[in-house]
């Protein structure tokens, strides 16, 4: 099922919103004069990133256990 643009926005800023802190936290042990562009460049990946696995369909269950058996004969 495909997602609205707005719902699609809503996830994303739900995601700043858990990761406000976090982000904030990080951000901090850097240069001052580079923590704004660090942030921007940060939620400019977390944004590039949402829309592509909103735009991905899920695997279906056989999709899933073939690659997931696959996966295991390939690591053995």
């Amino acid at each position: 099922m495909k997602m609205s643009e707005s719902q699609k926005k809503e996830e994303i800023q739900a995601v700043f919103n858990h990761l406000e802190l976090k982000l904030a936290k990080h951000v901090g042990n850097t240069i001052l004069r580079d923590r704004e562009d660090l942030l921007q460049d940060v939620k400019a990946k977390i944004i590039e990133k949402a829309y592509e696995m909103f735009d991905e369909e899920p695997l279906g269950f056989f999709e899933f256990i073939e690659k997931e058996i696959l996966k295991e004969e390939l690591v053995l």
